[in-house]
């Protein structure tokens, strides 16, 4: 268990971080191993907000722990009588669900989660999926949402990409899919965003615009380059404090520190998920 604390004013929530592991068996073998990290926010001005937001975050947790003891067990029992059948080895199937805080504010919340599924093959899988909480409003914001109606936010927030994943390719720190400038359009999606303490990070799931060796790639624009485009003064105050080569696209890191969510409405939509 963690605890972060909001980063603007006394008037900001915290963030506890609360984790489920669990090891299960079958015929006296491990057959799941599982992790599930979960926040939970206090100290919030809208009461209202803050019981939406750890409501929504409990029924997580228990949609997939469900999906744990149920669908991903069952699956790896078949899998492990199979392999016995046929003579092979079984490796345990490994679920882990890490959320990262990566702002906390007196409006804002932003949260986001890396989940990650082995089923024993060469390598897992890592999905990746965010959630932003206007706490004024008691609900999620969406990308538009940060934005004054008609502002053209697209303009700069592609140009900090392209600049960012340009120069990750001259420096060979990543090795891009060609057609880098077509790709970093077509897998761009609206929804796979969250904010940190110094902007907007747009990220890219594994295998749209690199090979898995890459990972999740993140590309963060600062606030400044919005100008007046933000709705809320919260994001704005920031730009002041740092500095010009703060600001400039090769000093952003794009990595935001290990802390670490993932969207359901209602426990039918999570299982319709799972195919």
């Amino acid at each position: 268990m963690y605890i972060m604390d909001g980063i603007t004013g006394d008037t900001a929530p915290r963030i506890e971080m609360t984790e489920k592991q669990a090891k299960l068996t079958h015929d006296g073998r491990e057959v799941v191993e599982y992790s599930i990290e979960t926040p939970r926010v206090s100290g919030a001005v809208n009461m209202s907000a803050e019981l939406a937001f750890n409501r929504y975050y409990t029924l997580q947790a228990q949609s997939l722990i469900t999906y744990n003891t149920g669908a991903l067990l069952r699956s790896a029992v078949m899998t492990m009588d199979g392999n016995e059948r046929d003579g092979g080895l079984f490796s345990p199937f490994v679920f882990r669900l890490t959320c990262h805080d990566g702002y906390v504010g007196d409006r804002y919340v932003s949260v986001f989660f890396d989940r990650y599924e082995s089923k024993g093959g060469a390598h897992g899988a890592t999905t990746r999926s965010s959630d932003t909480w206007d706490f004024d409003r008691a609900g999620k914001a969406g990308l538009a949402d940060l934005f004054t109606p008609g502002s053209d936010y697209m303009r700069p927030l592609m140009a900090g990409i392209r600049a960012r994943a340009e120069e990750m390719g001259r420096g060979g720190t990543v090795d891009f899919y060609d057609g880098l400038d077509k790709n970093l359009t077509d897998y761009f999606d609206a929804q796979n965003f969250y904010l940190s303490k110094i902007g907007i990070v747009i990220y890219y799931q594994e295998y749209t615009i690199a090979p898995y060796a890459a990972g999740i790639l993140e590309f963060t624009t600062p606030f400044a380059a919005f100008a007046d485009m933000l709705v809320y003064r919260e994001l704005a105050l920031q730009i002041p404090a740092m500095s010009a080569v703060a600001l400039s696209p090769a000093a952003v890191p794009d990595s935001q520190p290990p802390r670490r969510i993932q969207r359901w409405n209602s426990v039918e939509e999570f299982e319709r998920t799972l195919g």
